[in-house]
């Protein structure tokens, strides 16, 4: 995001898309415990700081696409895995609800759908060159559905990794594994390094990667 510090507009759409992605993304979790009867383990932060994860804030200051905390189901009793799954899961659909609502508000701004189809993430991070309402719309959109994506990828501290954990044996093997990416904080730092590398050219691994999987999806959709 710090590439879009020239364009003011293009920032506030994408810190608006990873607010709207992360708190979409709880309450759409709350939703799907309550009626699934899920009780979640409580949080370690309280007020607004229970949405902010610090190394997805710095990914997403560096390299464009971070992501905050997501809510994680209490309990290892492998009856309810289905449900803490669908819990889980619940992140990047809220996360993509909120792309959705952001992306169709575009459009009745007057954008192009056409755009929508076209553009990336990578492509609105240098500054996104429309009127300031579909480029804070556009920005906040595209951020959204990157973040939805990125939270299904199998790595410590998204949900995807919580959700193969929850459907894992955990054989010694698992555990050593589960102790490394965790707790000596390995996941992390390949979200981080994908994040940055390389600092130049056509953009972060991540970003590139996230690129292609919405511009499929939003061509697609179009």
């Amino acid at each position: 995001m710090l590439r879009a510090l020239g364009h003011p507009t293009s920032l506030a759409g994408l810190l608006l898309g990873l607010a709207a992605a992360v708190v979409a993304g709880q309450l759409a979790q709350r939703a799907i415990g309550w009626l699934l009867r899920v009780r979640f383990a409580p949080s370690e932060q309280a007020g607004a700081l229970r949405y902010v994860d610090p190394f997805g804030i710095v990914a997403a200051a560096i390299g464009g696409v971070g992501w905050g905390t997501t809510l994680r189901p209490a309990g290892r009793a492998r009856a309810g895995a289905g449900r803490a799954c669908l819990c889980l899961l619940a992140a990047p659909i809220g996360a993509a609800a909120a792309a959705a609502a952001c992306l169709v508000g575009y459009v009745a701004d007057g954008g192009s759908r056409a755009t929508v189809a076209a553009v990336t993430v990578g492509d609105v991070l240098p500054g996104a060159l429309l009127p300031a309402g579909q480029a804070v719309l556009l920005c906040a959109g595209l951020e959204a559905i990157a973040i939805a994506i990125l939270l299904l990828v199998p790595l410590p501290p998204l949900p995807g990794w919580r959700v193969l954990c929850t459907l894992v044996r955990p054989t010694l093997g698992w555990q050593r594994v589960q102790f490394q990416l965790e707790e000596r904080n390995i996941g992390v730092a390949i979200l981080l390094a994908i994040s940055v590398i390389p600092p130049s050219g056509p953009g972060p691994i991540l970003v590139r990667i996230l690129d292609a999987i919405v511009g499929a999806i939003l061509n697609a959709a179009a």
